[in-house]
Formats: C-alpha cells, structure tokens, sequence
C-alpha cells in the first residue's frame, strides 16, 4: 500500500562533462608532520612539563576572587565600615597572594625548566626577537592574559550576584526592588536635638525698653 501511494521522486539527472584526469602529487604527510612537531611546543619536554604546571596553576587562582562574597566569613550584617576593612582586607590578601605566589612562582618556574637550552640574559634586542625564546614567553604571556582576563570578569559578576542576592525584585510585575529577609548592613540612624535658642525674646526686650511697663 505504501509503494503504491509513494510520491515519486522527480529530479532532473544532470551529467557533468568529462574533462579528463588530472594527477596530483603525492602528499607528503609523515615529513609535514615531523616538521609541525619539530617546531611545535610539544616537541620539548621542558616545555610540556611548564606549561602543564603553568595551566594548573592559572585554574587554581583564577577560582579565587577579588572581593570576598562568603556570607558565612563575612558574618553579616556588618556596619559600613566594618565590611569595608574586611574587603580591604582581603583585596590586599588576594592581590599580594597572585603577585608572589602566582606571577612570581611562575616565572621562577620558566625560568628553572628552560635556562639549560635558552639564555634569559641576552643583551641583544634583535637576537631575542629572533630567537625561540620569545615565542614561548609571547605563549605564556597570551595564556597568563587569558586567566587574568577571566579572573576579573568572574570577581566581576560574583560581586553583582552577590549583591542581587539580597533582593528580590520580580521583573514580570515590573518591580526592581524588594526587601530581602537577608540584611547586608547595619545602618544607625540618631537624631540630635537642636540647642535651644538662648537670644531674649521680643516681648521681653519690649517690656525692658518700656518705662510705662
């Protein structure tokens, strides 16, 4: 029943000339290769070693963040000044913490892994542009950026969902704001009294004045 009720098909059949053949070299595959994996960085087990250490440790910083967002560290709610010396406190912690345990373990690192086979001291600026050196310091560089450019953009965002987190607006009903049940800050509000007016009074001043008085 199918094949009889089966729409058929219609294509035009179209033949392409013949041109004749034509012969293409044969592709050296194995010598591409080797080359590629010559120059490649791969080639080196220095360099594999490096930049297996180099990533893992980029992963682990860029998991750290510039403001601290732990409401359990935090132990809110906190004055104003209070949760500002916290988070001076651990931006201080955090940048010293990439600037020596991260930069400088890194570059320390490099250095120990590759000075047997490239000089880190040469004087000459056109040998070093030329030399392999510079590449494997512009792929560090490259890789080192990439981590610094997300770590800042993940502290970025976990600031704002932090902050978010203590509302609750409903966007469908057109709310922006909402009281959370979560407070952030402990304001204190006083009101001082005004000092009472010690200037005579008019009708007191009148009444000295008046001799009838």
């Amino acid at each position: 029943m199918f094949i009889k009720n089966k729409v058929p098909i219609r294509l035009r059949k179209k033949t392409a000339p013949y041109f004749g053949v034509v012969r293409c070299p044969k592709y050296k595959f194995g010598d591409y290769q080797n080359e590629i994996l010559h120059v490649h960085w791969c080639s080196d087990e220095d360099m594999e070693s490096i930049t297996r250490i180099f990533t893992k440790k980029c992963i682990e910083y860029e998991n750290q963040r510039y403001l601290n967002t732990n409401k359990a560290i935090l132990k809110l709610p906190n004055e104003l000044k209070e949760l500002k010396a916290k988070q001076d406190s651990h931006h201080k912690a955090t940048s010293q913490n990439i600037l020596h345990r991260w930069r400088e373990f890194l570059v320390g690192e490099i250095v120990d892994k590759l000075k047997n086979k490239h000089n880190f001291f040469e004087e000459s600026a056109e040998l070093y542009t030329e030399s392999h050196l510079k590449r494997i310091v512009m792929r560090f560089e490259f890789i080192l950026n990439s981590f610094l450019r997300n770590f800042v953009k993940n502290s970025i965002d976990d600031w704002i969902n932090f902050l978010r987190s203590f509302t609750l607006p409903k966007y469908d009903s057109g709310e922006l704001w909402q009281r959370s049940q979560t407070p952030l800050l402990i304001i204190s509000l006083s009101y001082k009294r005004p000092e009472k007016d010690k200037r005579p009074r008019r009708k007191k001043i009148d009444e000295t004045l008046d001799p009838e008085a």
